[in-house]
């Protein structure tokens, strides 16, 4: 839960610096806010940005390996295909 709402609370941040309305009215007064770098709030938001990368990178590597799999059974499925074609002929 913890990890949700601080990854909603960094993808809101981007969405205000982004909008070309917060763009038109206080890009130039960014500076003296304080808000041109992302905070480093805290070791909290430290940890969650490790914790978050090797979530994606687990992730990452699942889906690779899945992708991996199933053009390996494609590829199976092809050659049986052509053995019997092969056996027929």
């Amino acid at each position: 839960m913890e990890d949700r709402r601080i990854t909603l609370a960094k993808k809101s941040r981007e969405a205000c610096l982004n909008h070309p309305k917060f763009k038109a009215v206080f890009e130039k007064y960014t500076k003296e806010m304080g808000i041109e770098e992302e905070p480093q709030v805290s070791e909290l938001w430290k940890s969650h940005g490790e914790k978050m990368a090797k979530i994606d990178a687990e992730e990452e590597e699942a889906r690779r390996v899945a992708d991996e799999r199933k053009k390996k059974q494609e590829e199976d499925v092809r050659v049986a295909a052509e053995i019997e074609k092969k056996k027929k002929m």
